[in-house]
């Protein structure tokens, strides 16, 4: 999950979004950065992230341990 966090702020706006609304955010940007429909050079390695921060932000232990982060962060 290397650098999930940067596209976590984008699936999860508030602090205590639901998982379902987690999974609808992702459902959209899956839709607009898959690289099938994404031409871009670096659409895989963007997709990855963004799949990578909703594993993050689903499992309670990784989604904890990030917000504690958040918290402190500059």
């Amino acid at each position: 999950m290397v650098h999930a966090g940067a596209h976590a702020g984008s699936l999860c706006k508030e602090r205590a979004a639901r998982s379902t609304s987690i999974v609808q955010a992702y459902r959209k940007l899956s839709l607009k950065l898959h690289p099938d429909r994404n031409s871009a050079a670096d659409a895989t390695a963007v997709f990855q992230r963004v799949t990578d921060a909703r594993a993050l932000l689903l499992d309670p232990q990784a989604r904890a341990a990030y917000e504690n982060v958040q918290r402190y962060a500059p």
